[in-house]
């Protein structure tokens, strides 16, 4: 299965995953981020991601350390709901 069999526009989902990204690291610490604050300068627009899976709140998207940002920023796992993704995904698709 492909990532574009659960989400119909990946040009839509990248500014939910960037958003999400910085949203982890405020969760993690507290502290507000650019994106840019947080990962390589090539990383920019953020790719999409090589680690998703489907869970029942939504779509797990995992980036692991030194895949788009430094080692310190660490593991990010962005979880979007299915309400966040509106008509991206179709829940009823995957999830009974």
């Amino acid at each position: 299965m492909q990532l574009t069999d659960i989400i119909q526009d990946t040009a839509s989902l990248r500014p939910l995953l960037e958003d999400g990204f910085v949203e982890s690291k405020y969760a993690q610490t507290g502290e507000l981020y650019a994106l840019a604050d947080l990962v390589f300068p090539e990383s920019i627009p953020l790719p999409m991601p090589l680690q998703w899976c489907i869970v029942r709140e939504g779509v797990r998207f995992t980036y692991n350390p030194y895949e788009v940002a430094p080692y310190v920023v660490g593991q990010t796992d962005i979880v979007l709901a299915w309400e966040k993704l509106g008509k991206l995904a179709d829940k009823s698709k995957w999830i009974d």
